[in-house]
């Protein structure tokens, strides 16, 4: 895999070779990638980073070695370059350097890496956009946004239930269509889609590793577990759950009231 860090052309005959295979992987919130990212980080070989260019906190999500290297200045001066500089960033020497990242963080690297052959797409999208909603709400009301093992935050999320705004959730599932379909629309190269469910079974993790081109160990690195099963009218308050139907069943989607 080739790399440049100093980037100004993605397709560049004369870039160094850093000795590693690059991957992204693209999604947007809420649908699964911190668990699908903790598994692959987990596969020999491979380095995975978070969010890079996550807009609150960044030193939460940036491991301390790389802050050290790439300060935050550059990567909100030259943001392409910056994503270029931490796929190229690889102390351990691993197979594999990845991040994940989406089309709201910093729409100008999505579409420089979408469209460079040399790096390695892997799209997840949750297809359930109700749980999407509820996920979304209930993160930013709780502030409890990763399944850590059991604990009084992670029950309290469980717990809580959130409100459902009927005109705010059809503008949101437009935007959550459109980020995906813009994905496909300017994807090149080699790209793997996978879904949330087939993250959360266990299926996307072996498709993921083949198309990195890393052996998967077995047995395979636990995922995080999920912070709601069941119905999802049972994360809103009950006052909502006739609205969600009526919405639902006006668009085609009774469906989304379980994720399977």
């Amino acid at each position: 895999m080739a790399i440049e860090s100093n980037l100004d052309v993605v397709a560049d005959d004369d870039r160094p070779e850093c000795g590693h295979r690059a991957f992204v992987l693209l999604s947007t919130g809420r649908s699964g990638t911190a668990n699908l990212l903790s598994q692959l980080g987990k596969t020999p070989g491979v380095r995975a980073y978070s969010d890079i260019f996550h807009t609150v906190n960044p030193q939460v999500h940036i491991p301390p070695d790389m802050l050290a290297e790439l300060p935050l200045s550059l990567r909100d001066a030259e943001p392409v370059a910056y994503a270029y500089k931490a796929l190229a960033h690889n102390p351990g020497q691993a197979a594999v350097v990845g991040f994940k990242i989406w089309r709201s963080q910093q729409q100008e690297v999505c579409a420089r890496l979408l469209r460079d052959p040399d790096v390695v797409k892997i799209v997840l999208e949750r297809r359930n956009k109700l749980a999407v909603y509820a996920s979304a709400r209930k993160a930013v009301k709780t502030g409890v946004y990763n399944s850590f093992p059991a604990g009084e935050a992670v029950d309290a999320y469980a717990a809580d239930l959130v409100r459902f705004d009927t005109d705010y959730f059809k503008r949101y599932c437009k935007a959550q269509h459109g980020t995906f379909a813009w994905y496909r629309k300017r994807v090149q190269g080699k790209v793997l889609f996978v879904g949330c469910l087939q993250v959360a079974d266990g299926s996307a993790y072996p498709r993921c590793t083949d198309i990195l081109g890393v052996a998967p160990p077995d047995p395979p690195p636990p995922g995080r577990r999920r912070l709601n099963d069941g119905d999802i009218l049972d994360r809103f308050h009950p006052d909502d759950h006739k609205a969600i139907m009526d919405c639902l069943t006006d668009s085609g989607r009774r469906r989304w009231r379980f994720e399977k």
